[in-house]
């Protein structure tokens, strides 16, 4: 096979892989503003401040 033809298919492994990541990233990132915004809650519905 040409070698052209394998680097397509390298090429589109690389860009779904940083399409994963960046999802992942994202998520994560997502996941420590809600553990954030959770720990500056009481557990029972009261605001608690922190300073």
């Amino acid at each position: 096979m040409p070698g052209g033809k394998d680097l397509g298919l390298s090429e589109e492994f690389q860009i779904s892989l940083e399409a994963e990541l960046a999802i992942l990233e994202g998520l994560l990132e997502r996941i420590d503003e809600l553990a954030a915004k959770d720990f500056t809650q009481h557990p029972f519905g009261k605001k608690v401040v922190v300073s």
